[in-house]
């Protein structure tokens, strides 16, 4: 539903709208399904439209526990906004090393200052790779490309917007080992 249609609906005086009218309208007034729905969006101008049934849970919850409901959205917007801090701090980091190479081709000089950073921030990858290999083995007893999956990751965080489904985060296993994700991945 987006919100023109919501507007329109609960000011339509058609009879063929009226037990969907009448049902919206016990949900409250139209500021209020207005700001719940810019709450649900996270005012975003992308974001169009609502699915029906997460806006009408939304509703209800709304109704239920107004200041639970709006703290899980704040919690929410917060997620969003942190992601989105992650994903420009990925940009700007590759920005950067493509930068450096780039500097590093054009003149010999660049490069010899350059390539004991280079290779310094290289090793620091390996070992926190490493480390992250060694604690999903202890903790999961599963054995995983940490490095091919931090790859996945930083990619997906160039190109998708929001939160993965599962699904979503289920192909990305699928990617990097070009068989479906098992049990294995569903233990971690």
């Amino acid at each position: 539903i987006t919100k023109e249609e919501l507007q329109k609906l609960y000011r339509s005086t058609k009879g063929s709208n009226e037990k969907a009218r009448a049902c919206i309208r016990e949900m409250g007034s139209l500021e209020e399904l207005e700001e719940v729905f810019d709450f649900i969006s996270l005012n975003d101008p992308r974001q169009a439209s609502i699915g029906r049934e997460e806006f009408l849970s939304s509703m209800r919850r709304y109704h239920q526990d107004k200041w639970a409901f709006l703290m899980t959205i704040a919690l929410q917007h917060l997620a969003t906004v942190r992601r989105r801090v992650l994903r420009i701090e990925c940009k700007l980091e590759a920005a950067r090393r493509e930068s450096r190479e780039v500097a590093m081709l054009a003149n010999r000089h660049v490069e010899c200052l350059l390539e004991p950073r280079r290779a310094a921030e290289t090793k620091e990858r390996r070992r926190q790779d490493k480390k992250r290999r060694d604690r999903l083995r202890i903790l999961y007893g599963v054995d995983i490309d940490v490095k091919g999956l931090r790859d996945i990751f930083e990619s997906v965080d160039q190109s998708k917007e929001g939160l993965l489904s599962q699904k979503e985060f289920e192909a990305l296993f699928q990617d990097l080992h070009g068989r479906k994700a098992g049990a294995e991945f569903r233990k971690v």
